[in-house]
């Protein structure tokens, strides 16, 4: 899985510029109080209303980190994959997770480099 060859358009600006932000953010993401004061409130809710069943096959988009990503294989059972666009937030989470858990890859939302119908369950904790 490699990161798309194209820029992904967002209300007529390309998200190079946002992909950069979130990469040397990357290091400190988890400490933020954009991560303390939202994120972790939204995943402690989204994590049992998705409920994916051990044996499913979970995509988190936008993954960020991996927060979601993580919480939901340790829940569940299920196997998980997140991508970013950001080479830097997929690097931390492949640290955080370490050889067990959850997948990643660095990919946008418009362009998965998976076969279509693969997953089960999508969940995205944010979306533009």
């Amino acid at each position: 899985m490699s990161s798309p060859q194209h820029p992904t358009e967002h209300h007529g600006r390309s998200t190079d510029w946002d992909v950069g932000r979130f990469d040397r953010w990357a290091a400190r993401y988890d400490r933020s109080l954009f991560q303390t004061a939202f994120f972790r409130r939204v995943h402690r809710r989204l994590g049992p209303a998705v409920s994916p069943g051990a044996g499913e096959v979970l995509l988190d988009v936008g993954c960020g980190t991996g927060t979601l990503a993580k919480a939901l294989s340790a829940l569940s059972g299920a196997r998980v994959v997140g991508v970013d666009p950001a080479p830097g937030m997929v690097k931390e989470a492949v640290r955080k997770s370490g050889t067990e858990g959850p997948q990643f890859a660095v990919a946008v939302a418009e362009h998965l480099p998976f076969t279509t119908g693969c997953f089960d369950v999508a969940v995205s904790a944010v979306s533009a």
